[in-house]
């Protein structure tokens, strides 16, 4: 075997091993060595591509992703890879081309067809890209394909303001959704009952003081598709204020000290847990790229549920609550197919609604037993009257406020939430009583809602 061939394998079998112990940094390294010694190879130029999209270095992932194209232009993944990170760059144009070259070469993968829609603002009836996934219904899709593209059509239907053939694509599709799964909401009514019964104002006030100090972190919590977002492209505009996304980070810290899910088991952090340790932990989990940055956002929104810890493990941190009217709220949610598995309540009416009364209790939970501690920002006032509420927001931070704060549309940030399209405008109210348009045939969630009012 030639040395270059061999110095070759042991470089991929080593980048590979780094990526399935999860050091996707390391994998860098290695990869990128890798591709001076095979650099016309598009399968090592797309594991590189790879790993440098899970670092954070988008750019020179869709340079390489561009490169493997160059001697592999019929592999429809790799159409796919440049497209994610395209559009999580803004570059929309060559997002939406590269979706629409993998649609080609992969006619009957209809997720692309839904990435594309929700990556496309629709305008008319007889949009080609409409009238592409209308095509597709002749075929006998299986379900998981027929799913997809229902989520695809209720999101371009949307556009096009036809809401009766939207809500019956969005129906369909969360449906098919929902039975691929098992889930039961009254095991979410026990967890979220522990999660208040654990962080009582007792058990607060006798944990204070033991965090760590640090007060670069800034979190984001609430629901899901409440504006989260569109506020930390907000705050990444201070300086020396890095936008980390949707960090898993506060979980994963307590994880390690604890050995359990705070938010699964939050009981096991009352006997006795160091939440001075976890604080430093999760420090120690934030990305490298953060290292000079003052502050840090971490816009989980699912770190309502443990804001109880965070308070206690970082008691310098500030905490940003969005709220959002529940039922565009969750109309929102419903028209996003969430790739992750972390949202089952997300696919039917009546039990999204269950779940946002619970996550309304809970707040009001966090705001009794930690009281001044969380700042709420509605993002119905927010989009009316961005300077007053950003105002407002900067004081809570200790932020100097500065006009361009508000012009997030022309900020050159990276998006990877479902909100990509909506962040690349100006703000804007276009968003606010969405659920009016669907009347009555919302009944379902209506009806839930109204039980945690």
């Amino acid at each position: 075997m030639a040395p270059v061939r061999r110095n070759a394998e042991a470089l991929l079998a080593e980048g590979d091993r780094l990526m399935a112990q999860k050091r996707p940094a390391d994998a860098v390294e290695t990869y990128r060595l890798l591709v001076k010694l095979t650099p016309n190879d598009a399968r090592n130029l797309a594991r590189l591509g790879d790993a440098l999209t899970i670092v954070g270095d988008l750019a020179e992932a869709a340079a390489t992703y561009k490169r493997a194209l160059v001697t592999a232009p019929k592999v429809g993944a790799l159409h796919r890879n440049l497209a994610n990170v395209a559009l999580m760059l803004g570059d929309l144009d060559t997002g939406r081309d590269a979706l629409r070259t993998a649609i080609r070469l992969a006619p009957d993968d209809m997720s692309l067809h839904r990435q594309l829609s929700a990556s496309t603002p629709h305008k008319i009836a007889n949009d080609p890209d409409i009238a592409a996934m209308e095509a597709a219904l002749a075929r006998p899709l299986p379900k998981p394909e027929r799913m997809q593209l229902a989520f695809g059509l209720g999101k371009a239907y949307d556009d096009i303001g036809d809401y009766t053939r939207a809500l019956d694509e969005f129906l369909l599709g969360n449906r098919l959704r929902r039975e691929s799964f098992k889930y039961s909401s009254t095991d979410d009514d026990a967890r979220f009952a522990r999660i208040a019964d654990t962080f009582t104002a007792d058990f607060i006030g006798a944990n204070n003081g033991r965090g760590d100090p640090s007060n670069r972190p800034i979190f984001i919590i609430g629901m899901p598709r409440s504006g989260t977002t569109l506020l930390e492209q907000v705050l990444a505009s201070v300086p020396r204020t890095y936008a980390a996304g949707e960090l898993d980070d506060m979980r994963s810290a307590a994880r390690q000290v604890t050995g359990a899910d705070p938010y699964r088991k939050p009981e096991a952090l009352k006997p006795g847990a160091d939440f001075g340790k976890v604080g430093r932990t999760y420090l120690s989990l934030l990305p490298r790229a953060s290292a000079r940055s003052l502050h840090v956002v971490d816009k989980m929104p699912q770190n309502f549920l443990v804001a109880g810890l965070i308070h206690l493990a970082l008691p310098n941190a500030r905490i940003i609550h969005l709220t959002r009217d529940p039922a565009d709220n969750c109309l929102s949610i419903f028209r996003v197919f969430f790739a992750t598995e972390g949202h089952p309540y997300a696919y039917d009416l009546g039990e999204l609604g269950h779940y946002h009364n619970l996550y309304r209790q809970l707040m009001r939970h966090w705001h009794s037993v930690m009281p001044g501690v969380i700042h709420d920002v509605s993002y119905e006032q927010l989009t009316a009257e961005p300077e007053r509420v950003t105002r407002e927001l900067f004081a809570y931070l200790g932020f100097e406020w500065t006009p361009d704060v508000i012009e997030t549309h022309t900020a050159k940030r990276e998006v990877k939430t479902a909100s990509l399209l909506q962040v690349r405008e100006p703000i804007h109210t276009r968003s606010v009583n969405t659920a009016a348009r669907y009347g009555e045939r919302l009944k379902p969630l209506l009806e839930a809602l109204a039980k945690g009012d």
